[in-house]
């Protein structure tokens, strides 16, 4: 019987695997408006990796929808578009208690601040790394090779859970054990399979 490998330490993603994901345009004024679509990658980037805060982000949004909206209703409507999974934070408490668990998302500085505020995931995490800080973004392995520095586990005792597949194919090549969240139901199953206590 093939024995099952020692890991150590997860490390997940945010959006799509413990909450649905955040989108910073679902102010009603903005979902069905066409012109959303004329915002600059280069600037949405630049807004997840820290380059720009967020009032530079909301007023370069604003001219090329050519609408007007108060900032502090795209913001709160920014905190609103996402509801976290319960079971998934029940689970990170179990097994913080046998594993290091780590958190890699690809989010803005206030997004970031909110969600530190709000679900305190910061004490659910023994490391917390955001594209906002370091300046860069997932898929890149920059990003990966920065919370395994902080972690200070090998990367083939580690396990990366996400729920995009770009993210999964990247780890991949780079030694980690990647699991593709689905569902609580199915990710749970497949860290049973790996010999997970939970």
């Amino acid at each position: 019987m093939k024995r099952k490998q020692k890991f150590k330490a997860i490390i997940f993603d945010w959006g799509g695997v413990l909450c649905n994901g955040a989108d910073y345009a679902t102010h009603p004024l903005l979902i069905k408006n066409p012109k959303i679509n004329k915002i600059p990658k280069k600037a949405i980037k630049d807004f997840y990796i820290g380059k720009i805060d967020s009032k530079q982000f909301w007023v370069l949004l604003l001219n090329k929808v050519d609408i007007s909206i108060n900032l502090e209703e795209l913001e709160n409507s920014y905190f609103n578009s996402y509801k976290i999974y319960p079971g998934m934070f029940r689970l990170l408490k179990k097994l913080r208690k046998n594993y290091k668990l780590g958190l890699l998302s690809n989010l803005t500085e206030m997004m970031k601040d909110h969600i530190i505020l709000k679900h305190k995931v910061d004490k659910y995490f023994d490391q917390l790394v955001f594209s906002c800080d370091i300046g860069y973004m997932k898929p890149g392995k920059k990003a990966f090779n920065s919370i395994i520095k902080k972690m200070k586990v090998p990367i083939n005792q580690t396990i990366f859970v996400d729920d995009t597949m770009a993210n999964i194919e990247v780890a991949n090549k780079m030694g980690f054990k990647s699991l593709l969240f689905k569902s609580e139901k199915q990710f749970k199953n497949d860290l049973y399979k790996l010999g997970i206590k939970i």
